[in-house]
């Protein structure tokens, strides 16, 4: 019972203490995992990766993966297909309330009809207690009511990436 006890209280110490190198890792591995079950459909992984309440928004784990599919299926018969891409490294866990958020960021590449877009864009990341895994949204192109249903007390105070527009570049 003494250690569980101890177990549980380093845990929550470093938990509240902030992060190290191999914890940004670690999140940098997820957010990759993310962005990479995103273009090789593989949306039951996604919808594993997904912050919970953002998955309950979109109608529960079936909905999400059924739209996913649907609008991946139509974007690939329109001639747009994602193009693989590497996540960035995290440089800082921020603390607001109970929960820790980190902004992962990432260059989008996309084929399209006639060429290919690049955008600046970025993933969310959360946890809301010790000993569960990070999960992550995608911030990119979410509005601020989102946001705040989302995470009501920091949507105020997460410092994200200015927002970019998508910039096309012609293929021969």
């Amino acid at each position: 019972m003494t250690q569980v006890f101890l177990a549980l209280l380093i845990s929550l110490l470093l938990f509240a203490c902030g992060q190290t190198p191999n914890d940004l890792q670690i999140i940098q591995e997820l957010a990759q995992e993310c962005v990479t079950s995103t273009i090789d459909g593989n949306f039951n992984r996604l919808v594993d990766l997904t912050y919970p309440k953002a998955v309950e928004l979109m109608g529960g784990r079936e909905k999400m993966i059924a739209l996913m599919e649907k609008e991946s299926k139509s974007a690939k018969e329109d001639g747009f297909a994602p193009l693989p891409t590497t996540v960035s490294a995290p440089t800082e866990v921020i603390k607001i309330g109970a929960q820790r958020f980190v902004i992962v960021t990432y260059q989008l590449k996309m084929k399209v009809p006639g060429g290919r877009l690049k955008r600046d864009s970025f993933l969310i990341g959360v946890i809301d207690k010790p000993g569960v895994t990070w999960t992550f949204v995608d911030g990119t192109t979410m509005d601020e009511a989102i946001l705040k249903r989302l995470f009501p007390a920091a949507a105020n105070k997460l410092p994200l990436p200015p927002r970019s527009e998508p910039v096309f570049e012609k293929t021969p």
